[in-house]
């Protein structure tokens, strides 16, 4: 092991194999240092020379106050005990760490101090630029009840209150580099989510590059996303190719249905996203990148984890920031304006002047749409096209939405004549109207229906009568 010679004076407990020790501290995230009691570095870790850009030598065998005269570690010395959760900076480097050091006693005897701290610059930062986001977000609150959208975000139709307060996430996000996973059902979206954002942001003069995980067969998405050198494989271009994650420096990556990638692409891209590098595929050199990153799916991700289809590490890493999409189902009130947006749009391009019947509106409004936009989207241009006179009727309405609206509607017809139905409604009315006539006195409205308490109790709990 590298450097394994500056440990040989440490005192290992017998029990303990002094290779394996040193390996377990060596594979710490966290940067380590040991120190004897007159103040001697006796071991760093791998960790500490990273985060303070030194060699083992150069601080392994000095004394501590000599390497950083500041470091609690001088304290923990003196006093004999521990320092805990201690926020420090240090000045040279412009980091900011938290500190644990603790001292270490033989025979009760203080023997030395051993002390790890984390780098929390990150984090920090992060934290700030949240506040800077928390600000914004009353402006943006104030912009959007005005109907106000900012003008990369007025192609996305709708005043629904849960879909503006998706909207609302997604300009907080376009102002920060955060790396965003979009959720949702497939047709809600979710692309013009990541395009608007990125239009948003200070990427926007920079390239927007799209893959659909889904759309490419397992064995070219490798190429696609890393590139390839000339040569590399049968039917390589001569000169090679750069990947969409080359094309994409200094922009952003848009990995939509990342859920489809395979579990050995995921590790890859992992690699890439942690360390800013690819290397394409057949070649030697690695190329430094710098992408805003936003990955969509319609899966449930933490259902693939269990069953072991995506990899919990990538999951956290493109979960920092969620934006989930509204099914149509659940803002109805904008499937009018959506509607005539679309019934606008294709008339214009097909030359035509068709309207949405009554009818027809009402059947969109009792429509489950499980294929959401992209299905109404569908519809109305497929009822342009037939139309050929001043109103879109249903018969201009594909087949199987007017038969599914018809089973729909049978179903509801079905259900209301069920003689359970029936009578639960009729009895959740009467002990209603019992409460109501009795000024909610429980006691006198049992006594108006003639039943036992037991069972009165019963039926307020069955038909959540508060």
């Amino acid at each position: 092991m590298e450097e394994l010679s500056f440990y040989k004076n440490i005192r290992w407990d017998d029990l303990c194999d002094q290779s394996f020790l040193v390996m377990v501290l060596e594979s710490m995230y966290d940067a380590l240092v040991v120190v004897d009691s007159t103040g001697l570095i006796v071991y760093v870790n791998p960790a500490y020379t990273r985060e303070l850009n030194v060699k083992s030598s150069k601080v392994v065998g000095k004394r501590m106050k000599d390497i950083a005269p500041e470091s609690i570690v001088l304290k923990v010395l003196e006093t004999g005990m521990p320092e805990i959760g201690v926020q420090s900076r240090i000045i040279k480097l412009g980091i900011d760490v938290i500190v644990n050091s603790t001292p270490i006693f033989k025979d009760g005897k203080l023997t030395g101090v051993v002390s790890v701290f984390r780098n929390i610059t990150t984090i920090r930062n992060l934290s700030e630029q949240l506040e800077k986001m928390k600000d914004y977000q009353d402006y943006l609150q104030e912009q959007l009840l005005k109907r106000a959208l900012p003008e990369e975000f007025k192609g996305i139709i709708g005043n629904n209150t849960k879909f503006r307060s998706m909207l609302t996430r997604a300009m907080l996000a376009a102002r920060s580099e955060i790396t965003i996973l979009i959720q949702g059902e497939t047709g809600t979206g979710k692309d013009l989510i990541a395009n608007a954002v990125h239009n948003a942001s200070k990427r926007k003069k920079n390239p927007f590059i799209e893959i659909n995980c889904a759309a490419i067969p397992e064995n070219l998405l490798e190429s696609e996303l890393f590139g390839y050198e000339g040569g590399a494989f049968t039917g390589a271009k001569k000169g090679g190719k750069p990947g969409k994650i080359e094309l994409a420096d200094k922009g952003t990556l848009f990995l939509d249905e990342i859920g489809d990638m395979s579990i050995v692409l995921q590790s890859k891209l992992l690699r890439a996203l942690q360390e800013k590098r690819i290397e394409r595929i057949g070649g030697i050199d690695s190329i430094k990148v710098d992408i805003r990153l936003i990955a969509a799916t319609n899966q449930n991700l933490e259902t693939l984890i269990q069953e072991n289809k995506f990899r919990k590490d990538l999951f956290y890493r493109l979960n920092v920031f969620s934006i989930e999409t509204i099914p149509l189902r659940e803002r109805r009130d904008d499937i009018p304006i959506l509607s005539y947006y679309f019934l606008k749009k294709f008339s214009e391009e097909e030359n035509k002047k068709c309207k949405l019947s009554e009818n027809v509106l009402n059947k969109f409004m009792e429509y489950n749409w499980p294929g959401n936009i992209r299905e109404l989207m569908n519809i109305v241009e497929a009822a342009v096209v037939t139309c050929n006179s001043r109103f879109i009727e249903l018969r201009h309405l594909p087949a199987y939405f007017t038969a599914a609206i018809s089973m729909h509607r049978t179903k509801k017809q079905n259900e209301s004549f069920r003689l359970d139905s029936c009578t639960m409604k009729v009895e959740k009315e009467c002990i209603m109207n019992a409460l109501k006539e009795s000024n909610n006195n429980k006691s006198k409205a049992i006594k108006m229906l003639c039943i036992s308490r037991s069972a009165f109790y019963e039926k307020l709990k069955k038909y959540q009568i508060a």
